[in-house]
């Protein structure tokens, strides 16, 4: 398997750069060149995982879950190569508005999903831990797959600020730098614009820190402590655990 080879992105980067004018750090180069590693060995290794749970194993509660999360992760990877190149032209933006919204808002999604799903393998663990019988009598694929298109709907809800919000802005150096208006307007530079921004990103910042680590966080850690309070082996509801 071959590798993206670090003299080919000096090379690449000298090309962006004589191209554009836009003098590119080393930092920026090496940044560029892990995350196009980071495309080729996630790109194979998730794609082989997701070709594994679809056709090698059968559709099972947990299949279903650990697909949709490998798939979150699969989406973002995607995602990479766009900003590799953004860091090879010193943070400028060649893809236009529409992308610039579209790529962050999937990226946003892909996060919250992998996030929601994490949360989601740990509460089915501790059902099926502590609920054996509830979990033999309602843990089906049918009903695992309304909790994961119930996770891309709210995934997919969160990371809609990211189209709204996101835009191109030319920062009269003669780049175009993707970044977020809070203010949505493109009057950017007035204070009334420039206090409604702060507050809306507050917000986001607050729901994003609340619904994409606290929350989840908080659920993974109480459903592993109450698993692990539990003796190695012990008859819970008739079922041994």
């Amino acid at each position: 398997m071959d590798l993206v080879n670090f003299t080919d992105l000096l090379s690449v980067s000298t090309l962006v750069r004589n191209s554009t004018h836009f003098p590119v750090p080393a930092s920026n180069v090496i940044i560029a060149f892990l995350l196009c590693t980071s495309v080729i060995i996630g790109t194979i290794t998730n794609g082989l995982y997701l070709w594994v749970l679809k056709f090698k194993m059968k559709k099972t509660v947990n299949t279903l879950l650990f697909f949709h999360l490998i798939l979150s992760y699969f989406i973002s990877t995607l995602i990479l190569p766009f900003i590799a190149t953004t860091y090879l032209q010193d943070n400028h933006w060649s893809f236009g508005t529409a992308m610039c919204k579209i790529f962050n808002a999937t990226l946003s999604a892909g996060m919250f999903a992998s996030i929601f799903f994490l949360s989601a393998i740990s509460i089915d663990r501790y059902l099926l831990t502590l609920h054996p019988v509830w979990s033999q009598l309602h843990r089906t694929p049918r009903w695992a797959t309304g909790i994961v298109l119930g996770i891309w709907l709210s995934a997919t809800a969160l990371a809609v600020p990211y189209l709204v919000f996101r835009e191109t802005k030319d920062d009269h150096k003669g780049r175009v730098i993707c970044q977020n208006n809070y203010a949505a307007s493109p009057n950017w530079e007035s204070n009334k614009m420039q206090t409604l921004g702060k507050r809306i990103h507050v917000a986001c910042f607050i729901s994003r820190f609340l619904l994409g680590f606290l929350l989840p966080f908080s659920i993974i850690t109480l459903c592993y402590k109450r698993r692990n309070g539990l003796p190695s082996c012990e008859h819970v509801g008739g079922f041994v655990v």
